[in-house]
């Protein structure tokens, strides 16, 4: 096993600040483009959005899940429906969505054109209404596995709200993200003034208090091992 020199590391700490900020300006650019990719949460899986400038109207998801690859296409059919056809593996299903002639009101046909879902869009609520049941918010709603739906089969819900674009989503986390961010300024500012943190722990930015061997391997066991826990952690940032 590979171990880590925390004197060499003492010693070039400067060069090895140098080598991260260069280093992460290059990865920031396709870090910051996959987080803030819009998409959406199909049972905890991130599907990438993408549109077609084709004549016809047409959106796609796509991701993966523990099977393989799964998909969602949109196409326009009129002004009123939308064929969606879903892929989750080799499984292939097919629905219309459709918008009804009343105010907010939708259905979701299946293949055999029957109807799985009948409900109203009530916008002051922000939430959808079925069969005059209690309205369920369209922004805390979120797909789990059952034994009648999962991936392969999904709740009829969810395509509702996947064909109103109303659970879109940014891939990333940004609570996470300003973690990250903070913990970064705070190993920048701890490797480019070594006593900082030190002195400011005791309110001494005076005297030249001697530092204890034991908190400079601490320091620098830290300096070490950050860097991969910051790529951890930025990695568990994406959906």
């Amino acid at each position: 096993m590979m171990k880590i020199d925390k004197e060499l590391v003492y010693k070039n700490r400067k060069a090895l600040m140098a080598i991260f900020i260069v280093i992460g300006i290059f990865a920031s650019f396709f870090y910051f483009k996959a987080f803030f990719q819009k998409g959406i949460l199909y049972y905890g899986h991130f599907l990438e959005e993408s549109t077609s400038a084709s004549s016809i109207p047409t959106r796609e998801y796509f991701g993966f899940y523990e099977k393989g690859s799964v998909s969602i296409r949109l196409t326009g059919l009129n002004q009123t429906d939308k064929l969606m056809e879903l892929k989750t593996g080799n499984v292939v299903r097919e629905y219309v969505f459709n918008e009804g002639t009343s105010a907010n009101s939708m259905r979701l046909f299946d293949s055999s054109n029957r109807v799985i879902y009948s409900g109203t869009l009530v916008m002051e609520q922000r939430a959808f209404k079925e069969n005059g049941e209690t309205a369920i918010s369209f922004e805390k709603y979120k797909a789990t596995e059952t034994e009648e739906y999962n991936e392969e089969n999904p709740e009829p819900l969810l395509m509702v709200l996947t064909a109103e674009r109303m659970n879109i989503v940014t891939r990333g986390n940004l609570g996470m993200l300003i973690f990250v961010g903070i913990l970064i300024v705070l190993l920048g500012i701890d490797m480019a003034f070594p006593t900082f943190f030190f002195k400011l722990k005791r309110f001494d930015f005076t005297s030249d208090t001697e530092i204890s061997e034991l908190h400079l391997s601490m320091q620098k066991f830290t300096w070490s091992i950050t860097p991969f826990v910051l790529v951890l952690i930025l990695y568990k940032a994406l959906k």
